[in-house]
């Protein structure tokens, strides 16, 4: 049970859920990414959210006082597998609030895809080519995607499988490190502000 971390609009993906961070200051009005087959599926899974507080946000409007824990709804993606009443409302967990900049995650598991057939390196991963491309192109309307910051992501090693650390890269949906994925979870099944 996991959630993500800044809004001014930064997406990551952690543990297949995504993770953004979205700007708000000036607002008026994302491991891998899953598709989930149904909630309890999801659930029993652990790839579910527990939040802790329950404010929500619809589009960004006022998103700028959020807290923590709260809930923000931007962008659709098919989440239900039944495409004939079209894509649903995407509800991402606010992880942090930084003078307005957002860190979010995505509540439910969107969509499962494995991270690459071929490299350990999130700079060549389909994961990441994916998120950044196919899902942020199809998840998120022109007007939303101005609102979703381009992130610099530092790319460290992962000391328990021993990989090295790698170039850093700049993206607009990703997965959360290992330090963030600790800071923000620490075996807490709750997001804590």
């Amino acid at each position: 049970m996991k959630s993500i971390k800044k809004i001014g609009v930064k997406l990551a993906a952690a543990s297949m859920l995504c993770t953004m961070a979205f700007n708000v200051a000036s607002c008026d009005a994302i491991k891998e990414v899953f598709n989930k087959d149904d909630s309890d599926a999801a659930a029993s899974s652990g790839f579910s959210i527990e939040v802790a507080q329950s404010r929500t946000y619809t589009g960004l409007a006022n998103a700028s006082e959020a807290k923590p824990g709260d809930i923000i709804v931007f962008g659709s993606y098919e989440q239900d597998n039944d495409t004939s009443n079209g894509a649903e409302s995407i509800e991402w967990i606010v992880l942090d609030n930084t003078d307005g900049k957002l860190l979010v995650i995505s509540k439910n598991i969107l969509n499962y895809m494995r991270y690459s057939a071929t490299t350990t390196v999130w700079e060549y991963s389909d994961l990441r080519t994916w998120l950044n491309g196919e899902f942020y192109n199809n998840a998120f309307t022109d007007a939303e995607k101005s609102r979703i910051l381009l992130s610099k992501n530092e790319n460290r090693g992962n000391p328990l499988y021993g990989t090295r650390d790698a170039a850093d890269t700049e993206d607009y949906v990703f997965c959360l490190s290992v330090e963030e994925a600790e800071r923000y979870f620490s075996g807490s099944t709750e997001v804590i502000g």
